[in-house]
Protein backbone atom coordinates (compact mmCIF):
# COMPACT_ATOMS: atom_id res chain seq x y z
CA UNK A 1 0.00 0.00 0.00
CA UNK A 2 1.29 3.60 -0.62
CA UNK A 3 2.65 5.63 2.43
CA UNK A 4 0.78 7.70 4.00
CA UNK A 5 2.65 11.67 3.90
CA UNK A 6 1.68 13.49 6.43
CA UNK A 7 0.83 17.27 6.35
CA UNK A 8 4.33 18.46 8.78
CA UNK A 9 1.94 22.14 9.04
CA UNK A 10 -0.88 20.00 11.64
CA UNK A 11 2.25 17.33 13.19
CA UNK A 12 4.67 19.56 13.69
CA UNK A 13 4.05 23.03 15.20
CA UNK A 14 7.91 23.99 14.87
CA UNK A 15 8.09 23.27 11.58
CA UNK A 16 8.97 25.68 8.93
CA UNK A 17 10.68 26.03 5.47
CA UNK A 18 13.82 26.07 4.49
CA UNK A 19 16.13 28.90 5.89
CA UNK A 20 19.21 29.12 3.97
CA UNK A 21 20.50 31.22 6.77
CA UNK A 22 20.26 28.74 9.67
CA UNK A 23 23.08 27.67 11.53
CA UNK A 24 24.76 24.41 9.96
CA UNK A 25 24.45 21.56 12.18
CA UNK A 26 25.55 17.76 12.37
CA UNK A 27 24.65 14.57 14.23
CA UNK A 28 26.21 12.72 17.47
CA UNK A 29 24.75 8.94 17.41
CA UNK A 30 24.25 6.00 19.83
CA UNK A 31 22.57 3.10 20.11
CA UNK A 32 22.47 0.32 22.80
CA UNK A 33 19.95 -2.81 22.50
CA UNK A 34 19.46 -5.66 25.52
CA UNK A 35 18.05 -8.75 25.41
CA UNK A 36 15.82 -8.10 28.63
CA UNK A 37 15.36 -10.97 30.85
CA UNK A 38 13.07 -12.66 29.52
CA UNK A 39 12.96 -13.48 26.25
CA UNK A 40 16.10 -16.25 24.33
CA UNK A 41 17.23 -13.87 21.84
CA UNK A 42 17.01 -10.56 20.99
CA UNK A 43 14.90 -9.71 18.03
CA UNK A 44 15.59 -6.04 17.84
CA UNK A 45 17.92 -4.55 15.22
CA UNK A 46 19.22 -1.16 14.46
CA UNK A 47 21.76 0.75 12.51
CA UNK A 48 23.35 4.34 12.02
CA UNK A 49 24.87 5.78 8.82
CA UNK A 50 26.70 8.74 9.80
CA UNK A 51 25.35 11.95 9.44
CA UNK A 52 21.91 10.46 6.94
CA UNK A 53 20.43 7.83 8.48
CA UNK A 54 19.05 6.59 11.78
CA UNK A 55 16.94 3.03 11.94
CA UNK A 56 15.56 0.94 14.41
CA UNK A 57 13.14 -2.64 14.12
CA UNK A 58 11.61 -4.47 16.24
CA UNK A 59 10.79 -8.25 15.01
CA UNK A 60 7.29 -8.95 16.31
CA UNK A 61 7.05 -11.22 19.11
CA UNK A 62 5.38 -14.69 19.06
CA UNK A 63 6.57 -15.42 15.64
CA UNK A 64 9.54 -17.53 14.74
CA UNK A 65 11.87 -15.31 12.57
CA UNK A 66 11.10 -11.94 14.24
CA UNK A 67 15.10 -11.05 14.40
CA UNK A 68 15.73 -12.20 11.22
CA UNK A 69 12.60 -9.98 9.92
CA UNK A 70 14.23 -6.95 11.83
CA UNK A 71 17.76 -7.30 10.21
CA UNK A 72 17.00 -7.61 6.66
CA UNK A 73 14.51 -5.05 6.97
CA UNK A 74 17.28 -2.37 8.44
CA UNK A 75 20.11 -3.72 6.11
CA UNK A 76 17.62 -3.96 2.83
CA UNK A 77 16.59 -0.35 3.80
CA UNK A 78 20.02 1.26 4.58
CA UNK A 79 21.63 -1.22 1.45
CA UNK A 80 18.82 1.07 -1.17
CA UNK A 81 18.86 4.10 0.33
CA UNK A 82 22.50 4.28 -0.59
CA UNK A 83 23.55 7.68 -0.97
CA UNK A 84 20.20 9.07 -1.42
CA UNK A 85 18.75 11.25 1.22
CA UNK A 86 15.53 12.37 -0.05
CA UNK A 87 12.06 11.58 1.38
CA UNK A 88 10.62 9.52 -1.34
CA UNK A 89 14.28 7.90 -1.54
CA UNK A 90 13.17 6.95 2.12
CA UNK A 91 9.77 5.41 1.84
CA UNK A 92 11.26 3.37 -1.82
CA UNK A 93 13.91 2.29 0.48
CA UNK A 94 11.47 1.25 2.95
CA UNK A 95 9.11 -0.38 0.53
CA UNK A 96 12.25 -2.58 -0.73
CA UNK A 97 12.52 -3.71 2.38
CA UNK A 98 9.31 -5.20 3.01
CA UNK A 99 9.43 -6.85 -0.50
CA UNK A 100 12.89 -8.57 0.76
CA UNK A 101 11.27 -9.93 3.99
CA UNK A 102 8.18 -11.12 2.07
CA UNK A 103 11.03 -12.78 -0.78
CA UNK A 104 12.86 -14.43 2.09
CA UNK A 105 11.34 -15.62 4.76
CA UNK A 106 10.08 -18.94 3.58
CA UNK A 107 13.04 -20.46 2.27
CA UNK A 108 15.01 -18.41 5.69
CA UNK A 109 12.00 -20.91 7.44
CA UNK A 110 9.95 -17.96 8.91
CA UNK A 111 7.04 -18.11 6.79
CA UNK A 112 5.41 -15.59 9.13
CA UNK A 113 8.14 -13.30 10.38
CA UNK A 114 7.80 -9.62 10.37
CA UNK A 115 8.64 -6.38 12.04
CA UNK A 116 8.15 -2.81 12.94
CA UNK A 117 10.52 -0.29 11.69
CA UNK A 118 11.22 3.51 12.29
CA UNK A 119 13.94 5.37 10.46
CA UNK A 120 14.66 9.20 10.48
CA UNK A 121 16.82 10.32 7.13
CA UNK A 122 18.49 13.26 6.50
CA UNK A 123 17.95 15.64 3.71
CA UNK A 124 19.90 18.66 2.74
CA UNK A 125 17.03 21.21 2.71
CA UNK A 126 17.80 21.31 6.25
CA UNK A 127 14.54 18.92 7.16
CA UNK A 128 14.40 15.13 7.78
CA UNK A 129 11.79 12.46 6.98
CA UNK A 130 10.70 10.14 9.96
CA UNK A 131 9.22 6.59 8.13
CA UNK A 132 7.73 4.18 10.21
CA UNK A 133 4.91 0.96 10.24
CA UNK A 134 4.23 -0.56 13.54
CA UNK A 135 4.96 0.72 16.62
CA UNK A 136 8.44 1.19 17.03
CA UNK A 137 8.84 5.05 18.16
CA UNK A 138 10.77 8.42 17.48
CA UNK A 139 10.38 10.98 20.54
CA UNK A 140 11.88 14.77 20.12
CA UNK A 141 13.26 15.88 23.72
CA UNK A 142 13.56 20.05 23.00
CA UNK A 143 14.04 22.65 25.30
CA UNK A 144 13.86 19.91 28.29
CA UNK A 145 10.38 18.54 27.61
CA UNK A 146 10.16 15.01 25.58
CA UNK A 147 7.19 14.81 22.74
CA UNK A 148 6.24 11.40 21.13
CA UNK A 149 6.27 12.45 16.97
CA UNK A 150 5.43 8.97 16.07
CA UNK A 151 1.46 7.09 16.51
CA UNK A 152 1.80 3.44 17.00
CA UNK A 153 -0.26 1.54 14.16
CA UNK A 154 -2.19 -0.65 16.77
CA UNK A 155 -5.69 -1.74 17.55
CA UNK A 156 -5.93 0.59 20.75
CA UNK A 157 -5.17 3.98 18.21
CA UNK A 158 -7.37 2.55 15.31
CA UNK A 159 -10.32 2.30 17.53
CA UNK A 160 -9.31 5.20 19.17
CA UNK A 161 -9.27 7.50 15.56
CA UNK A 162 -12.61 5.41 14.91
CA UNK A 163 -14.79 7.48 18.28
CA UNK A 164 -15.40 3.48 19.38
CA UNK A 165 -15.42 3.15 23.06
CA UNK A 166 -12.90 0.25 24.06
CA UNK A 167 -15.65 -1.19 26.46
CA UNK A 168 -16.56 -2.50 23.64
CA UNK A 169 -14.10 -4.36 22.04
CA UNK A 170 -13.58 -6.84 24.99
CA UNK A 171 -11.29 -9.87 24.39
CA UNK A 172 -9.49 -7.54 21.21
CA UNK A 173 -5.95 -7.37 21.53
CA UNK A 174 -5.56 -3.39 21.88
CA UNK A 175 -1.56 -3.38 21.63
CA UNK A 176 -2.14 -6.30 17.99
CA UNK A 177 -0.25 -4.31 15.55
CA UNK A 178 -2.44 -3.10 12.39
CA UNK A 179 0.80 -2.64 10.42
CA UNK A 180 4.21 -3.99 9.90
CA UNK A 181 7.00 -4.60 7.58
CA UNK A 182 6.46 -8.03 6.08
CA UNK A 183 3.08 -8.12 4.56
CA UNK A 184 1.18 -7.54 1.82
CA UNK A 185 -1.97 -6.26 3.62
CA UNK A 186 -0.78 -4.81 6.61
CA UNK A 187 2.48 -2.43 5.27
CA UNK A 188 1.42 1.10 4.65
CA UNK A 189 4.24 3.18 6.47
CA UNK A 190 3.61 6.91 7.47
CA UNK A 191 5.91 10.04 6.84
CA UNK A 192 6.30 12.90 8.71
CA UNK A 193 8.57 15.39 7.67
CA UNK A 194 10.50 17.82 10.57
CA UNK A 195 12.78 20.48 11.27
CA UNK A 196 15.45 20.07 13.42
CA UNK A 197 17.00 22.44 15.55
CA UNK A 198 20.39 22.65 16.66
CA UNK A 199 20.32 20.86 20.84
CA UNK A 200 17.63 18.74 19.87
CA UNK A 201 17.93 15.02 21.13
CA UNK A 202 15.99 12.61 18.95
CA UNK A 203 15.44 8.90 20.57
CA UNK A 204 14.05 5.90 17.77
CA UNK A 205 13.33 2.99 20.43
CA UNK A 206 11.51 -0.26 19.63
CA UNK A 207 8.56 -1.10 22.74
CA UNK A 208 10.55 -2.55 24.97
CA UNK A 209 11.81 1.11 25.99
CA UNK A 210 8.26 2.88 25.74
CA UNK A 211 6.59 -0.36 26.99
CA UNK A 212 8.56 -0.72 30.20
CA UNK A 213 9.22 3.11 30.41
CA UNK A 214 6.68 5.88 31.68
CA UNK A 215 6.68 9.17 29.23
CA UNK A 216 8.59 10.83 32.51
CA UNK A 217 11.20 8.46 32.78
CA UNK A 218 12.27 8.63 29.29
CA UNK A 219 12.14 12.24 29.61
CA UNK A 220 14.33 12.34 32.64
CA UNK A 221 17.12 9.97 31.24
CA UNK A 222 17.08 12.30 27.87
CA UNK A 223 18.94 14.76 30.08
CA UNK A 224 21.89 12.20 30.03
CA UNK A 225 25.48 13.95 29.37
CA UNK A 226 26.26 12.08 26.07
CA UNK A 227 24.37 10.18 23.66
CA UNK A 228 25.87 7.04 24.33
CA UNK A 229 25.33 7.17 28.08
CA UNK A 230 21.74 8.11 27.51
CA UNK A 231 21.05 4.87 25.35
CA UNK A 232 22.62 2.52 27.73
CA UNK A 233 20.56 4.33 30.11
CA UNK A 234 17.41 3.80 28.80
CA UNK A 235 18.07 0.01 28.03
CA UNK A 236 19.24 -0.72 31.36
CA UNK A 237 16.16 0.83 32.87
CA UNK A 238 14.26 -1.38 30.60
CA UNK A 239 15.80 -4.30 32.16
CA UNK A 240 15.34 -2.82 35.76
CA UNK A 241 11.56 -2.44 34.78
CA UNK A 242 11.54 -5.52 34.60
CA UNK A 243 13.03 -6.88 31.65
CA UNK A 244 9.93 -8.31 29.59
CA UNK A 245 11.44 -7.55 26.32
CA UNK A 246 14.02 -6.46 23.86
CA UNK A 247 14.78 -3.26 24.33
CA UNK A 248 16.99 -0.95 21.74
CA UNK A 249 17.51 2.72 22.04
CA UNK A 250 18.99 5.09 19.65
CA UNK A 251 19.78 8.13 20.72
CA UNK A 252 20.74 11.38 17.85
CA UNK A 253 21.58 14.47 18.68
CA UNK A 254 21.64 17.75 16.59
CA UNK A 255 24.91 19.98 17.05
CA UNK A 256 26.59 22.63 15.32
CA UNK A 257 28.54 21.63 12.19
Amino acid sequence: MPATFLDPEQTDPTFRPLDISAEPYSWLASGFSTQGLVRASNDDAWAVVPGRAFVVADGIGGQPGGGFAARLAVDTFVDVLGERSGFADAVTALGSANENVLARRTDAGFPEAGTTFVSMTTSDDSHCAVVWCGDSRLYRFRDGRLELLTRDHTVRNEVASSGAPEADLQGVPLGALTRCVGSQLMFEPDVLVIAPHIGDRYLLCSDGISGQLSARQIEEAMVGTTVGSTALALAHMADVAGGRDNATALVVEVVPA
